[in-house]
């Protein structure tokens, strides 16, 4: 009932409560909650724990990386969510410890939403969330770190939906957020199970001894859409599991499981998701029941903290405020502090006459007008006589502290020394008679998580907070409030902005439970028992003191003569290495004024940026002060990228994998920072492991840096797949004599290039190495090798060897040892079958002295085999080849090809001309010879001639005949480009010689193993009829069968192998390739 105030000077309307009746003289306050008159400052109220049911949800989600966006104009990658697992329960169905049908959870406890199976997992969650439970019960959805990760993923979503959640952040953190579809559904509050507990998942279980999996180890790098298919018969490489993210102790553990595990266990993307985002789950849906049980137990007698717990600060004030705060006793103390006037309380001015009656004292005190000052502060109490001062402090949380210390104690374990039962009964028989404390002793176990003890009343009152608005009449109605401050507004959809502001400091407003002077209090106090252990170290001879905080110090001192009092009991100090010798001692800095300088922002910028994927540590610090001497006089400096090079680098290099980046990052930490960095990089990498792909990445970051660079290689063919690629003889300028340079332009362009690349290095003479080095070191004078330029040279021994033969490569030149050797070991072409991936490295090191071809990769003629690689009429196919061990089983393909292709038949006529011997008349005769090919139109062709590596005419580029007329010859290119050949001399002949002029071109339907290599085709046919499929040469087994992109586009026609038998391509091992690569980057031969 209410009614209406009489008195003239009040007449406001009241609620009749016979507990709290009408005082006019107050009103309510919004800060405490209560009416109480203005003078009257405010005090932290007592408050029950409400007692109601709702629903525990938690979810974890997966992200790709195969996107990118932009962060301040840097190309970064962008998380996608391609999974998400959610699990479902309510307070009914935990306190019964049953698992029924349940209103309030609904039919569905576990469901999961999977990109792979066609899911959009974010829309689909966040839908299915706001419109599957109605408004009866809310909703309360954790996740593990999802202030930081995971719910952003959702609170964007809500926003660009126009949902307005209403969020609790502070900066970019979200600690919770709460958002209803419509009136009819459930509320549902998102928080971060985080701030319950600061610890990693993975601890969860042996925090709350929980009885389900552990938390197993997954390959976040391989999460990538082009994977949903892959299966594999192993475990994915180490390096997809970010081993360089991992604890050491934890990288053992990983490294010894999966040498264990990698055979024995398959591996399918969309399958290992689901398992890992359901074990998620399930370890954090356990932890939250077991954290809840435990606080119900023990500490709340049945009431539920975890639905108005936020962080365990806030968990901690709840139980405190319902269960031990007593009415009018702890004060909210006042942002801007109290006015300077005496006040005291009636209790210590009780408490003052009594002890005066007691003992016959004279105490002066705030009641009888003597109030004594000391030093220019107050004392409650003087006894002057005794020349003694009183304080008085009223308990208000005695049972508080003995019941969480009675946890914290339980949850530390015994201390060291105490392991008999008759110890660990006296020392829980210790703490009843010191601290009236009782430790229940099968409930002392270690427990790093309980070990967590938190404050809140020092919470800071002047916190950022956050506006979800879709009005602009709102939004600048903030703009030109004086009492706020903002402080960011981002824009979340076309519809809506995320303000960010705070209170300006004279007009914040306390929060519910603010008491700085407690915080104060207990952390002084605690800093005055460290003084007294600090004056003992320093009144100990021999002994010093290195380094203190709050509750422990570190102290110097002579061998058996401990200067501190230790024990196992509240207040004292025990040895945590007391057995060890001190051998150095690093302490933190001062942030003076120089440090500041050189250790800022963009320091940790460059550390985080450069952080995992197992790059090496290139950015270091300049010179920062020491403290106290502990740091050298001298410290060298370090040189680092800029950012501007450093943003350029990251961009380019944001596809390349962990083993492509890493001799990249030491390509440009020798080009750019490093002069002591090594210069020349020999990079070994099997087919399809994205040699060429690192090459252009290179280029194109030298090409935005404007450093200057040569690429090359050793073929033509092999140069066309490089930007800017020419032959390493056209660059270098060498004649077909292998002689030096002459030309002043070639020389000025050696010595300009800050950056020389040479692929296929493998096919190159040792002697073309030699001359290379030579080369270098005569333009840029100097007798480095190389000549001191930053070289980068590759290949795959496991190919081809040079014509010359095994015993003229390079492996066996003595510049080998000069070279800092790096390798490429992912495998970015045939990732679709295990089987034959497997069986290819066996090939490659030299273990399978056969190569099985499956009988599903076999066809029964030459027919079949042109139209599987050429397309039913031998010209669909444009990018297919069939290559052979020997020039005349491919002269036999091109024979057939022609026969079957369909069209006109042109004779290519050749004209010989004798070459003039010296002394001797020119012979008159001439020779017409059919010496060139019979082509049909849309005949494969290939050029046997490098015309223009830079435009893509070189040695082995593929052609398709289209005409001959006027001594042209009219062509075109893979990429449907048309282009005219004349003809070109040829020297032949021995006695006498002769000059032929004909088309650079030859059939290319069949060609020789040799011509290509180098090349990656879409389909791939082999041609052998001599028995058993002859090899004749050294890698070429191998050399063929890595060209083709998918293995199951291979074919192969073996008429010289019975049908009823297996097709067995010898594998003739390259001599030299027996050899390894050492830690420290040395090419080291195998015994």
């Amino acid at each position: 009932m209410w009614k209406r105030c009489q008195k003239e000077d009040c007449g406001r309307a009241y609620l009749v409560d016979s507990k709290n009746p009408h005082d006019c003289a107050s009103t309510y306050c919004k800060r405490c909650f209560v009416f109480h008159p203005q003078k009257r400052g405010c005090f932290i109220q007592k408050k029950k724990i409400a007692k109601k049911d709702y629903r525990i949800c938690v979810f974890d989600c997966e992200t790709t990386q195969d996107s990118t966006g932009y962060d301040n104009s840097t190309l970064v990658n962008e998380h996608q969510v391609n999974y998400i697992s959610l699990r479902i329960t309510c307070t009914v169905c935990s306190d019964k410890g049953e698992m029924d049908d349940c209103i309030i959870c609904g039919p569905q406890r576990l469901l999961d939403w999977s990109e792979a199976e066609g899911h959009d997992p974010i829309p689909n969650f966040s839908e299915w969330l706001l419109t599957s439970f109605d408004k009866k019960y809310d909703t309360i959805v954790w996740s593990h770190n999802g202030g930081r990760f995971d719910s952003h993923f959702v609170f964007e979503y809500l926003c660009k939906t126009n949902r307005r959640p209403e969020p609790l952040m502070q900066g970019m953190k979200i600690y919770e957020f709460k958002v209803k579809n419509s009136p009819k559904h459930s509320c549902c509050i998102f928080r971060d199970s985080f701030l319950l507990w600061s610890i990693p998942l993975a601890q969860l279980p042996l925090t709350f001894g929980l009885n389900c999996q552990d938390k197993p180890f997954f390959p976040y790098l391989f999460n990538k859409k082009s994977n949903y298919n892959v299966r594999l018969d192993t475990l994915p490489d180490k390096c997809y599991y970010s081993p360089e993210s991992m604890s050491e102790k934890k990288f053992e553990e990983f490294s010894k499981w999966h040498d264990e595990n990698s055979d024995k266990m398959s591996f399918y993307l969309p399958d290992e998701l689901r398992i890992y985002t359901r074990n998620d789950t399930e370890i954090l849906m356990c932890a939250l029941l077991a954290f809840r049980r435990l606080f119900m137990e023990h500490v709340t007698k049945g009431a539920d903290v975890l639905l108005g717990g936020t962080t365990l600060a806030g968990v901690c004030m709840q139980v405190f405020k319902s269960m031990f705060l007593r009415d009018n006793e702890i004060a909210i103390v006042p942002e801007r502090g109290y006015e300077r006037s005496d006040t005291a309380s009636v209790l210590a001015i009780k408490y003052f006459e009594y002890r005066a009656l007691r003992d016959g004292l004279n105490i002066q005190h705030a009641g009888n007008g003597a109030e004594v000052r000391f030093n220019g502060k107050k004392l409650d109490a003087f006894i002057e006589e005794q020349n003694k001062a009183i304080e008085v402090l009223g308990c208000y949380y005695h049972d508080y502290v003995r019941l969480f210390l009675q946890l914290k104690v339980e949850a530390s374990g015994f201390p060291p020394g105490v392991q008999t039962n008759e110890q660990k009964l006296e020392f829980v028989q210790k703490y009843k008679e010191k601290y009236k404390v009782e430790i229940r002793l099968e409930k002392v176990v270690w427990n790093p998580g309980l070990r967590y003890i938190a404050k809140k009343f020092s919470m800071r009152n002047k916190l950022g907070k956050n506006l979800i608005t879709r009005s602009p009449a709102e939004f600048y109605k903030m703009v030109y409030d004086h009492r706020i401050e903002i402080l960011q507004a981002t824009k979340m959809s076309e519809m809506s902005l995320r303000v960010n502001y705070c209170e300006k400091t004279d007009f914040v407003s306390e929060h519910s439970c603010s008491n700085i002077l407690i915080s104060l209090w207990t952390t002084s106090s605690a800093r005055l028992v460290l003084l007294k252990f600090m004056d003992q170290v320093e009144q100990t001879p021999g002994a010093k003191l290195l380094y203190t905080d709050t509750d422990s110090c570190i102290v110097l001192h002579e061998r058996n003569s401990l200067p501190l009092e230790t024990g196992d009991y509240l207040g004292m100090m025990q040895q945590e290495f007391g057995a060890y010798e001190i051998e150095e001692f690093c302490s933190g800095i001062t942030l003076d004024m120089q440090n500041c300088k050189n250790f800022q922002y963009n320091d940790f910028r460059k550390m985080i940026m450069n952080f995992g994927a197992n790059q090496p540590h290139n950015f270091q610090y300049r010179k920062i002060g020491a403290t106290k001497n502990i740091l050298p006089d001298k410290m060298d400096e370090s040189h680092q990228f800029t950012i501007e090079q450093h943003d350029i680098l990251c961009r380019v290099s944001k596809d390349l994998n962990p083993d492509q980046l890493l001799v990249f990052r030491a390509i440009f930490t020798a080009l750019l920072c490093d002069e002591l960095a090594p210069r020349a990089i020999m990079l070994h990498g099997s087919a399809g492991t994205g040699k060429t792909r690192l090459y252009n990445a290179v280029i194109e970051a030298c090409q935005i840096l404007k450093k200057n660079f040569i690429a090359s290689a050793s073929t033509g063919a092999a140069a066309t797949l490089i930007q800017n690629g020419t032959t390493v003889h056209a660059a270098f300028g060498f004649s077909i004599a292998l002689l030096p340079p002459k030309k002043s332009g070639k020389r000025e362009q050696l010595a300009k290039a800050s950056l020389i690349i040479i692929d296929e290095i493998s096919m190159l003479d040792a002697k073309v190495l030699v001359l290379i080095n030579e080369t270098l070191k005569d333009v840029c004078k100097n007798e480095s090798p190389f000549g001191g330029k930053v070289v980068l040279m590759g290949g795959d021994f496991h190919q081809l060897v040079p014509i010359s033969g095994e015993d003229k490569s390079i492996y066996v030149s003595p510049l080998m040892g000069e070279f800092f050797h790096m390798s490429l070991k992912i495998q970015m072409r045939q990732q679709n079958n295990n089987e034959i991936t497997a069986m290819l490295k066996l090939v490659e090191e030299g273990k399978q002295k056969w190569a099985k071809i499956p009988n599903a990769n076999r066809v029964d003629s030459m027919s079949a085999l042109l139209r599987h690689v050429f397309g039913e009429n031998l010209t669909e196919e444009k990018n297919g080849i069939i290559l052979t061990p020997r020039l005349s089983d491919s002269e036999e393909v091109n024979r057939t090809a022609i026969e079957l292709l369909g069209g006109h038949l042109t004779t290519i006529v050749a004209q010989d001309v004798p070459v003039k011997p010296k002394g001797q008349p020119q012979p008159e005769e001439q020779e017409d010879c059919e010496k060139g090919p019979m082509l049909k139109p849309g005949c494969a062709l290939m050029l046997i001639k490098n015309l223009s590596v830079l435009d893509g005419l070189a040695n082995g580029t593929r052609l398709f005949f289209i005409s001959e007329s006027n001594g042209n010859l009219n062509c075109q290119t893979n990429n449907g480009k048309t282009l005219s050949l004349k003809k070109t001399s040829f020297t032949f002949g021995k006695s006498p010689k002769f000059v032929r002029e004909q088309y650079p071109v030859i059939l290319a339907y069949g060609v020789t193993i040799h011509k290509g290599q180098g090349q990656t085709v879409d389909r791939l046919g082999l041609y052998s009829p001599c028995r058993g499929f002859g090899i004749f040469s050294a890698g070429q087994t191998y050399t063929a069968l890595t060209r083709v992109r998918k293995f199951e586009q291979l074919k192969v026609f073996a008429p010289g192998v019975k049908r009823e038998e297996l097709i067995l391509m010898r594998n003739i091992q390259p001599k030299f390739v027996r050899c390894q690569i050492t830690k420290d980057g040395k090419w080291q031969k195998e015994d």
